[in-house]
This record gives C-alpha cells, structure tokens and sequence, in this order.
C-alpha cells in the first residue's frame, strides 16, 4: 500500500442560510453531461449543488442537457426563461478517454454555451470533476468568467452572493478566475465534515425518471478522498489524498431519502471502497440492518480490501455486482502503474470473487510505462485462463494523461510532451517500446476466444446505436447490470461477424507525437 489514510480538516465555514442577509440571485444551473450507454451517470453532484444553493437563499433555475437533442438551442431558451443574475455549469468529463477513439466534449461548452452568456451580460462559472483535473487552464480554455475546483456545495453559493451584490468575492477555496494567476496557497474546496452534505432532490433538479428507466445507479459516496499514488490517476486532484469518511447512519439515511423519491437501484462510487475496512464493514452492516427494498452495487472496489469478512459482509448488505480495479494483470504493469500491490494480491482476489456469486467486471490497461509485448500477452493469457468467463473484462489500451498526475511528470521528463503542455485536450501514453500492430494482433486473437474481454474502442458511436445496444442489454440482463449481459451478447454477435476490439485505428496513431 502506498501513503497513510489520515483525515483532513480544512476550514470553511456553514453555508449562509435562507434566514441571513444575503444578495438573493437567480442562478442558472446547467449539467452538461450527455454521455450515455451503459455508464451513464447521475448528476448527484449537481443536485446537491443546485440543493445547497436554494438553501442560500437563492432562485435557482436547472437545465440538464444529458437527454436534449439541440443542447444550444435548449440553453438559449433556458437563459431567457431564467434571466439569471449567474450561470454554473457541471462538467463531469473532459473526453471519453478512449485512446483509439477519442472524444473531446469542451468545443461545444466553449463554442456555444459560454458565449451565450456573454452575449447576455450574465456571469459564467464551472465546476465539476473537469475542473477539478484541468484547474485554472480548463477555466482559460473555456472562456469562463470563474471556475470552482473542488467540492462547491459552499463555495458556490458564496460567489453567487458575491457576484449578485457586485462585490469582489473572498479568498474562497477552489476558486478560480479567468486569466488570472492562481493565488499562493490556494487549493481545491474540499468539505470537512462530510456530514453537511446537502441531500439532492433529484425530481426537482433533473428528470430523475428518465435516468432511472435507462438503468442509470444513484450514486452513493461513503467517503472521499484517496491516499493510493497510482500513476495515472487524477483522483487525487478531485478530492484529495486524505480520506474523508461519512458516518454508516448519514449514508444509509440518505439511501432511505431517496428510497422515499422513488430510488431503487444504488452504486457505491468511492474513489477506493474497502479500506479502511473497519469503515467499508460498518456500512455494509447498517445498510443490512436497514432492510431496504434496492438493490446495491459497488464500483472501485480495491483488490487489497478484498477479504471473506468483507465479502460475507457485501453479500450480507445486498450487493449483487462490483467493479474491481486491479487495472492490470502482469508484473511489469503493476509496477508501471504503481499499484502498491503484486500480482498474488490480484490472483487471491479473482478466486475470492470467482467463488462468489456476484456479478464482476475487472478493469484492464494495456500499454503502461515499462510494459513489453511479453507484460502484455501475460495479462492476456490470465484473462483467458483466470478469469470465469461470466466475469467482464473491460480494457482499454493506453492511458490519458492527465495534469499533475504522476504520468504527467514522467512524460515531461521523458521528453514525451511539452513542458507547457496543459494537458486538456486528450493526449495518450502508450509505453514507446511497443509495437502497435503486433498490440493490436495479441488483443484481436484473445477477443476472438474470450467474449467477455470488452474493449472501450468497441462501445457504438451514436446516440441511437447507443441507446438499442443497452436497451438490448438490459432486456438480457434484467435485474442484474446491463454490462453483466456483455460475454453473452458478444457471443453471439461474433458469431455473425469477427469482432473488431479496435475499431477506429487506422495507423499506429497512439505515438506520443500525434
């Protein structure tokens, strides 16, 4: 394991409530997810947010862009409705992060909407985990007027009482403004009492419904924070490396308010879920004596928290799936990727799953710094030979890299990216020694034999496409996730045709260079 799990306080103060003097401002609240498929994601965030800033005192308005055909128009319409004194918008990614196929979602932001705000004198401030990654250089490339990194449930109703009295806002946490430099000292809005979590109501803010008849999970936070350095990974500039946890009885207090609105189907999204698990068992066993009427998933679950105890206790707390994030299973990726664990922890963890009754999808990346062709057809030939062939094995070749990460730093001194690249737009690292075609001949033989290795490259483009596979999938599923259906379903479909795991390379395009 690498790094201590500790707890962090950073001051800030309450949220001003209705009762206070406060500028009351009408705010406009715009999620601009519209990723879709099979892992299409609640914006609890953004309700929590929208939640936390009617408490404030101030009339806010909501648009939610994941379902709308004509996102432009649908904001232009929204900001004459609204006429609202501030606009915040939600940005959850900055591309797909699919190295063979890559998407980038900020043009349109950048384009259409934040000059839509321009144009009518109104001020324009983001948030979300995008920002949280990308800092003041995503603020800039955006055009945006302010940005907040970080947790905004307080910070955010603060700068629209600031903006909506014309007043210089404070020195807040995770603030952010356009073209200018970042203050010394500053650091990301983090809550330290994860207790004040604003519950979101998620009818009021977005249509709830119809996230819910497309098997979206409501997410559910029993900490924040991660004190692992995997190389590649931005969770730490999101939430931090100190650990931050919510009481068993807040966390399952909030499963019985949504219980009450209609939710039923829950994911635990931690960043790491397991450890400590002195804390993963307590949650388990309030959720169990609970008794409540969903179903439960967990995501991110770390293959050192893996144990009988903690699996009784999942099984005992009605988890029926977990995603599992050993992200390699080779030695020479383990270490490239510093996991902090060896390939017997990763081993124990398959059997422990595999005896179990869960559904199970494992995270796979090929192409980490210090790979060979060898690394890779190791993790390949454990896939065939390990991994129960009901299990999901979703891989993707190459990692994005992303600012302040431990990648970043090694590509810059490896010569591999400028030293003032900022790193928003999706660059991919593909260890340089590997040969593409040979990469692609190895990944293409074991997708042949293993239907329930699943590449990212192979997800549908098209919202329609899209839509009928994960209909198809659900309907095979049924009450299980819908990606639980995958092995099966590709198992036919390679029977009509050869799969093409890699559908959009063309040329070894994943060089450093390009």
């Amino acid at each position: 394991m690498t790094g201590q799990i500790k707890l962090a306080e950073v001051p800030l103060g309450p949220v001003p409530g209705p009762s206070e003097a406060v500028a009351k401002a009408r705010v406009l609240l715009v999620n601009t997810n519209r990723e879709g498929g099979l892992w299409s994601a609640f914006p609890a965030g953004f309700c929590a947010v929208a939640a936390a800033t009617s408490a404030a005192g101030h009339d806010v308005h909501t648009l939610d862009l994941r379902f709308i055909r004509d996102p432009a128009a649908a904001f232009r319409r929204a900001l004459r409705r609204a006429d609202p004194d501030v606009v915040g918008f939600s940005i959850r990614n900055i591309d797909s992060v699919s190295a063979w196929d890559p998407v980038f979602f900020l043009e349109a932001i950048r384009d259409e909407l934040i000059p839509a705000c321009r144009q009518a004198s109104v001020p324009s401030v983001i948030g979300g985990p995008a920002v949280g990654v990308g800092g003041q250089a995503l603020v800039d490339f955006l055009d945006a007027d302010w940005g907040i990194a970080g947790e905004a449930e307080e910070v955010f109703p603060r700068l629209v009482e600031s903006l909506a009295s014309e007043t210089p806002p404070p020195a807040l946490p995770g603030l952010l403004r356009r073209g200018a430099p970042v203050p010394p000292g500053w650091h990301p809005a983090q809550l330290p009492d994860l207790s004040r979590m604003p519950l979101p109501d998620p009818a009021r803010w977005v249509p709830a419904r119809r996230y819910w008849r497309a098997g979206t999970t409501y997410p559910l936070l029993t900490r924040r924070g991660c004190s692992f350095g995997c190389v590649y990974c931005s969770y730490t500039r999101i939430e931090g490396s100190a650990c931050r946890f919510r009481s068993p009885d807040a966390v399952v207090g909030e499963m019985r308010a949504m219980v009450g609105k209609g939710v039923r189907r829950f994911e635990i999204v931690d960043s790491v879920f397991g450890l400590p698990e002195s804390h993963a068992l307590a949650v388990c066993d309030a959720i169990r004596d609970a008794n409540l009427p969903v179903r439960l998933d967990v995501s991110a679950l770390h293959p050192l928290a893996v144990t009988p105890r903690l699996l009784d206790s999942l099984e005992a707390a009605g988890v029926r799936s977990v995603l599992c994030t050993p992200d390699t299973f080779s030695r020479a990726g383990l270490d490239g990727l510093a996991k902090g664990f060896g390939i017997d922890v990763v081993a124990r963890t398959v059997r422990l799953l595999a005896a179990r009754r869960f559904d199970v999808c494992w995270f796979l990346v090929l192409g980490a710094p210090g790979e060979t062709a060898e690394s890779i057809l190791e993790s390949l030939r454990f896939v065939e030979r390990e991994i129960p062939p009901h299990h999901v094995v979703l891989a993707n070749i190459g990692l994005r890299i992303y600012p302040g990460t431990p990648l970043a730093e090694l590509c810059r001194t490896r010569g591999l990216i400028g030293p003032d690249d900022p790193l928003i737009r999706p660059r991919t690292f593909l260890e340089p020694s590997l040969d593409a075609a040979t990469l692609r001949a190895a990944v293409e033989a074991t997708a042949a034999r293993c239907p329930n290795l699943v590449f990212m490259g192979e997800e549908p483009r098209g919202p329609l496409r899209q839509a009928l596979i994960a209909l198809t999938l659900r309907c095979i599923a049924g009450r299980r996730p819908a990606w639980a259906a995958l092995p099966a379903f590709l198992r036919v479909v390679s029977r009509i045709r050869p799969r093409d795991p890699l559908p959009a390379l063309a040329s070894p395009s994943l060089s450093m260079n390009s």
